[in-house]
């Protein structure tokens, strides 16, 4: 989780006591415990108190709901030989 979290907030800046300072907040929805989340430098909220629905339709607002990220994640445009599809 920790090198993912490197990977998505990317170079931050360090501050004249050597602190980084990330240039985004990670905040992850999860049932990980609030204190390992705090350990490695994430935000954290109980996954069960998030109404996905309060994230729809705020484009304008700069707010892009993905209701199935995580199947996306795994779909390639064209698919390899072992995955159903084809190389080419």
């Amino acid at each position: 989780m920790l090198a993912h979290s490197g990977h998505v907030k990317g170079i931050g800046a360090v501050d004249e006591k050597g602190n980084e300072q990330p240039r985004v907040t990670v905040t992850l929805a999860t049932g990980i415990p609030e204190a390992m989340c705090k350990q490695i430098n994430l935000g954290y909220v109980d996954h069960r108190t998030i109404n996905i629905e309060d994230y729809a339709d705020r484009e304008n607002e700069g707010i892009f709901l993905e209701r199935k990220a995580g199947e996306r994640l795994y779909h390639l445009q064209q698919r390899p030989d072992w995955a159903g599809g084809t190389d080419g």
